[in-house]
């Protein structure tokens, strides 16, 4: 058995006539590694019995963090790392738990920018790290008299961020590239329907009705 030491013929007193000799097992001191996600988003992991003065295998990582490889495990008692599975020799004293916190390295992704019609020269590539909040760089297209309203994630959807908008996590997926596509605003479309609501804007009855001109529909 691996967790009992066999004595045998020694003269060793274990509540004997001191000299007596002995044919015993003695279970040996152990000591618990216990395992922290550290912020993970999912998984488990049991304690593990460890046997002084043994070296041990750790348990393979079974937690996942969304966003983040797992690159192995810290001991900030013993200021030490170990990868996933490394084998060990006492993490703890007898009866003691060592902590081992998992250690995760973020994904990189690549936000690349397409002028979508328009004109001119942009940033090849922006990287971005998952969690940290980065400002998309500024627009540098032109597309005609089009202003430049936004940036949309298909060429023909709606504007989802503003030029220069601070954004975080646009996928989890390492290594992804994420397109974004320039989008234009007619700026005498926007003119006129300035004009129009001005112009539904004026002389009207107390009850809010506009009123109606019968001369002019006459002389029409």
């Amino acid at each position: 058995n691996n967790n009992y030491y066999h004595l045998t013929g020694g003269q060793v007193n274990l509540g004997g006539p001191i000299g007596s000799t002995t044919d015993a097992w003695v279970e040996k001191e152990t000591y618990t590694i216990a395992y922290d996600g550290n912020e993970a988003t999912s998984g488990t992991m049991d304690p593990q019995t460890a046997i002084c003065g043994v070296e041990t295998a750790l348990t393979s990582n079974k937690y996942v963090r969304t966003g983040y490889d797992f690159a192995g495990w810290t001991n900030k008692v013993k200021q030490a790392f170990y990868e996933d599975g490394a084998k060990v020799t006492d993490l703890a004293s007898a009866k003691q738990t060592a902590m081992l916190l998992a250690v995760w390295t973020p994904h990189t992704y690549t936000v690349t920018f397409d002028k979508n019609g328009g004109e001119g020269d942009q940033t090849p590539g922006q990287p971005f790290t998952y969690d940290v909040e980065q400002s998309l760089s500024s627009n540098k297209y032109t597309n005609g008299k089009n202003i430049f309203a936004g940036w949309a994630t298909t060429s023909s959807g709606e504007v989802a961020y503003a030029d220069g908008a601070k954004v975080m996590n646009l996928t989890d997926e390492n290594g992804a590239t994420v397109q974004l596509f320039a989008k234009g605003a007619n700026p005498s479309y926007t003119n006129n329907a300035l004009s129009v609501a001005a112009d539904c804007d004026h002389e009207r009855d107390d009850d809010g009705r506009q009123p109606l001109d019968l001369t002019a529909a006459g002389e029409a």
